[in-house]
């Protein structure tokens, strides 16, 4: 067995170590349990408050849609701090894991790293252009399609950073892939969010080229719904950070 050092046991979680992700294993799961209720509480203040005359559902509405204030007057400002936060309390999580990820690969730990951050730059991005109907950003640039624009290139920086992830974890599970070099972490259960990663991005694909070519209106029928898609993709892409920082041991191994 290899000696595990310890890291940070006993100092006191300070703003520096915060935005380092320096993270005691209590000091971690108090900071997700934290980070995550305020999420869900200002996002469930949002949803409350979006009016019941337009039967809001993940099947015909999308996330943004909450944040969208001429149909959400008393509720889009939750929104908006709910993905505020929600962005900036993804990178110190992202920063825990990309110091155990670096050991199996530096450079692509680090490429796979600032894609998610550059991805949760994007989800702050997205509290300041919701989905809004009608309103002019600038110019012809409406907010719907600043919306559209900001959102897609955050997804496609999550979906490249977690496909960079899932290759490397993939490589150190498997020694020879890896040069003959042992498996890292051989109790971290990261391959359960590559596998539901896989599985909701290609159904997201899938659904949506289907859709396109059966000229399917807007938002799609059943189980064809973009809104419903984005739905299920965004929260995979919360979970999967959440759980790589949770099931990655907090002791790093020492580098060779």
């Amino acid at each position: 067995m290899c000696n595990l050092k310890p890291y940070h046991m006993t100092k006191p979680l300070s703003i520096k170590n915060l935005i380092l992700g320096k993270f005691t294993r209590k000091r971690l799961l108090q900071y997700m349990i934290i980070s995550a209720g305020i999420f869900f509480t200002l996002f469930i203040i949002s949803l409350a408050f979006y009016p019941k005359s337009l039967n809001y559902s993940i099947l015909t509405h999308t996330i943004s849609y909450l944040g969208d204030y001429t149909q959400n007057p008393k509720g889009w400002l939750f929104f908006t701090l709910s993905f505020i936060e929600l962005g900036l309390s993804f990178i110190p999580l992202i920063i825990y894991i990309h110091r155990r990820v670096i050991l199996i690969e530096r450079m692509w730990g680090i490429i796979g790293s600032l894609l998610l951050i550059s991805g949760s730059f994007g989800v702050v991005l997205i509290a300041f252009f919701p989905d809004v109907h009608g309103a002019d950003l600038f110019n012809d640039m409406s907010f719907g399609k600043a919306h559209v624009i900001v959102s897609f290139i955050t997804v496609i920086l999550f979906s490249a950073g977690f496909t960079v992830y899932g290759i490397l974890f993939l490589v150190n599970a498997y020694p020879k892939l890896h040069e003959g070099k042992p498996d890292l972490y051989p109790n971290a259960r990261t391959r359960y969010v590559f596998f539901a990663f896989a599985v909701f991005g290609l159904g997201t694909l899938i659904t949506q080229i289907i859709s396109n070519i059966r000229n399917y209106a807007w938002p799609g029928p059943g189980i064809y719904s973009f809104p419903l898609w984005e739905w299920l993709l965004s929260f995979t892409f919360f979970i999967s950070i959440y759980w790589l920082a949770y099931t990655l041991p907090n002791e790093i191994p020492p580098s060779e």
